[in-house]
C-alpha cells in the first residue's frame, strides 16, 4: 500500500503538478468528465453575476491548485494556493 501524502505536500516540483493533471484530468477520465459538466454551469453563474453587478468581477480563487478554474476566462482572476509552485501551472 502506498504511504499517505499529506495534500498540502502533493505538488512539491513542477512535475508533481503535471503528473496530476495528466493523471487526474486525461481525456475520458471521471474527474474530466464532471469539469465537462461544471465548467459551463461556472461560468454562467460567474458571468450571470457579473451581469447583475454591472461591472468586471475579479475571482479570488483559494486553494486554486493548478488553475483549472480560470478557464472560465474572467478578465481579473487571481489565484491563491499553499503552494505556489502549483498555482504557476
Amino acid at each position: 500500500m502506498p504511504p499517505i501524502t499529506r495534500y498540502a505536500n502533493r505538488f512539491q516540483a513542477k512535475e508533481d503538478v503535471a503528473s496530476y493533471d495528466l493523471k487526474e484530468y486525461w481525456a475520458g477520465s471521471y474527474s474530466s468528465r464532471i469539469w465537462e459538466l461544471q465548467r459551463p454551469l461556472l461560468a454562467e453563474i460567474l458571468l450571470q453575476h457579473q451581469a447583475e453587478v454591472r461591472h468586471s468581477l475579479t475571482l479570488l480563487d483559494f486553494a486554486c491548485g493548478t488553475g483549472r478554474v480560470r478557464v472560465v476566462h474572467l478578465p481579473r482572476y487571481r489565484g491563491l494556493d499553499y503552494r505556489h509552485i502549483a498555482k504557476g501551472h
